[in-house]
């Protein structure tokens, strides 16, 4: 289905090129968020992510723990995230920090392209894109992992 020629720009004759530069911008933007917590080295994990997503990530993934309780179903529990596809990809290679961040910048860039389906107005696009991704509860949710990847 081709668009009307308002509504047509270079952007749509390559759209891989587009989601390209949206999730670029996105990374870049929330790496500058967050570096002054990267560039200590230290984790973005706090208070309750410390007891338990911390700790989850990097587990052994099995069906079932002996650790908790008389035994404990970890693939039915969908606060460890154990099955979870980009939780799976991110400690392939240890990467907590890229995991969460992953969150924010998903989250923005598919925000994007949701406005930017609608309206094809990319300034309209970026601004929901940011103010998605920086709302209040992004942010508060920061020790929630599962809950910002839900969102």
């Amino acid at each position: 289905m081709a668009l009307p020629q308002q509504y047509s720009n270079g952007l749509d004759r390559h759209p891989f090129r587009h989601a390209l530069a949206v999730t670029l911008f996105f990374s870049a933007f929330y790496v500058l968020l967050f570096s002054p917590l990267l560039a200590t080295g230290r984790p973005l994990a706090l208070h309750e992510t410390l007891l338990f997503f911390w700790p989850a990530f990097f587990a052994k993934r099995t069906a079932w723990t002996e650790l908790l309780f008389a035994g404990f179903p970890l693939m039915g529990d969908p606060q460890t995230m154990m099955w979870y596809p980009l939780s799976l990809f991110f400690a392939l290679f240890r990467a907590w920090n890229a995991f969460v961040l992953s969150a924010y910048v998903l989250a923005a860039s598919f925000t994007y392209g949701y406005v930017y389906t609608l309206t094809r107005q990319r300034f309209a696009s970026l601004i929901s894109g940011i103010t998605y991704g920086m709302s209040g509860y992004f942010i508060v949710r920061l020790v929630h992992t599962n809950m910002i990847h839900a969102a």
